[in-house]
């Protein structure tokens, strides 16, 4: 399928940051023929822009419903679900040579390489570009409207992108996504060079391009994650236990998220009420008022099931699967006091930098550096979290500060 597009909102020409009405071709691939043909033309390309939905929000077992790509003028939305087969372009995605912008580009990876086998080299995320050069709002709507001045639709935002057939509105809305991308990243690039922090960005980059993302598993300790669990007393954890095993069977069954069977804030009052009839459930605050009879008796089941089981559930499992930290850190008097140096440091930095406080560093990194105590730049290589850049632009001056401490 393939339309000229005119509609102002969409279609612009590049006149130095200012976006004019022009004309842009899209096309819909939705066939193996057109997925080679688009192949071709990324294989040509310097670099392409990328962006993906899904229907986790819909589907337990979840789908990537489009694949948007951007080159220079034409804007691309591949149907997974009609190209099932997206091995032609996974030697597209790791050339390193071929730059491939996304944004917030974290999720979109991962499902890639959950779903497709497609991993990701040759990444820059305009997320990652606009956080270091301290943007305050780091949606995609928000910086074209910074550089811009486009404002983007929200209607679809939570849209079902598993359905079909879709509509050209949708269609429209979806390859927004995309369209503006390789200006933005050229627009932030920019500016990353003016303020000198081209280093920094392509270092934060870089580390979320190597991070292989984990493969989505269930475990039936993972209940402990649910917020308020670990107050609960054993009979409590017992039965929360139980019912986040029944609400993810029931999940599976029905192809939800799990949070459409049930939410974790009702799985908690139900597990702090226990009830064991159906106006004990109605009588749980926090629990749905509406909630089906199938759904009661399988609360009903699961309440009285752990109710019937003497023995304590293990929950110490978190804690044993954690990495020990590569490298002691000291949390006593001495390395508190040259936390409260580092932090009161990155105050005065930030406000100097003019950016927030976690892009000059992180807590985390702070307390490795203030608990390890370096004393050189090369003890701060060692230090976990801790950054090439920082070290380069910050390492002496962290050092002066750990020295006042002592």
């Amino acid at each position: 399928m393939r339309w000229k597009v005119g509609d102002r909102r969409t279609d612009v020409s590049d006149s130095g940051n200012r976006l004019e009405p022009a004309e842009t071709t899209f096309q819909y691939v939705d066939t193996p023929g057109g997925l080679a043909a688009l192949a071709g033309v990324l294989s040509r390309s310097t670099r392409f822009a990328v962006d993906v939905e899904s229907d986790s929000f819909y589907h337990y077992f979840e789908k990537v419903c489009l694949l948007q790509i951007s080159v220079e003028g034409v804007d691309y939305i591949v149907d997974p679900l009609r190209v099932r087969d997206l091995a032609l372009l996974r030697p597209l995605f790791t050339a390193p040579e071929i730059e491939k912008v996304l944004h917030a580009a974290s999720n979109d990876i991962a499902i890639l390489s959950r779903r497709h086998d497609i991993e990701v080299e040759g990444l820059f995320d305009t997320h990652i570009a606009a956080q270091v050069l301290g943007h305050r709002h780091l949606g995609l709507s928000a910086l074209l409207e910074h550089y811009f001045g486009v404002r983007l639709e929200k209607r679809y935002q939570r849209y079902d992108w598993s359905r079909r057939p879709l509509r050209p509105e949708h269609l429209e809305y979806a390859r927004l996504d995309t369209h503006y991308l390789l200006r933005l990243r050229d627009a932030l690039w920019n500016d990353l060079q003016r303020a000198g922090r081209t280093a920094q960005a392509l270092e934060e980059i870089r580390r979320l391009e190597t991070r292989r993302p984990a493969r989505k598993t269930f475990s039936a300790d993972d209940y402990l994650r649910i917020r308020g669990a670990r107050q609960l007393d054993a009979r409590g954890k017992r039965v929360l236990r139980e019912l986040f095993l029944a609400r993810d069977r029931e999940a599976r069954r029905r192809d939800v998220p799990p949070f459409r069977v049930l939410g974790n804030e009702a799985l908690i009052a139900l597990a702090r009420a226990r009830p064991l009839t159906d106006s004990g459930i109605r009588a749980t605050p926090g629990v749905p008022r509406r909630m089906p009879p199938a759904l009661r008796s399988l609360v009903l089941i699961a309440v009285e099931t752990a109710l019937q089981r003497p023995e304590p559930v293990a929950h110490g499992s978190h804690k044993a699967s954690r990495r020990p930290a590569s490298h002691p850190v000291r949390r006593d008097a001495r390395s508190q006091e040259a936390l409260a140096r580092l932090k009161a440091w990155r105050t005065e930095r930030a406000l100097a930098e003019d950016v927030p406080e976690e892009v000059v560093a992180t807590n985390a990194v702070l307390q490795a550096v203030a608990g390890s105590a370096p004393r050189t730049l090369k003890e701060l290589e060692q230090l976990p979290g801790v950054r090439l850049w920082q070290i380069e632009r910050y390492g002496l001056e962290w050092l002066g500060v750990l020295e006042g401490s002592a």
